[in-house]
């Protein structure tokens, strides 16, 4: 997909900057779920948005509870972006998980 791909690049650029660094615990590899559900996380807002994007548009229901946490984050793009991505997963296959998230 087009769109992921440049988020990935935007998503690489900033995690690039000094400031942005991110360490992790764990030894995800680059972009993958995992480390995606650890950026939603990280105290930059561009980067939480941009993960959020992502984990929507890879439509892993595992992604679940870190974007309904993020529909509660303190930046509105963050906010929107968790609802919109949430919103990709509101399919009858997804039903149970969201069942169990609630």
């Amino acid at each position: 997909m087009a769109s992921e791909y440049f988020l990935y690049i935007k998503l690489e650029k900033l995690l690039a900057e000094q400031k942005n660094y991110f360490w992790s615990k764990n030894n995800y590899k680059l972009y993958s779920t995992g480390h995606l559900k650890e950026l939603t996380r990280h105290y930059n807002g561009h980067i939480r948005e941009i993960a959020v994007l992502c984990l929507g548009l890879i439509r892993d229901v595992s992604a679940l509870p870190e974007l309904i946490n993020r529909t509660n984050d303190w930046a509105e793009p963050v906010r929107k972006s968790a609802r919109q991505s949430i919103e990709r997963l509101l399919v009858s296959n997804n039903s149970a998980e969201f069942v169990k998230c609630l």
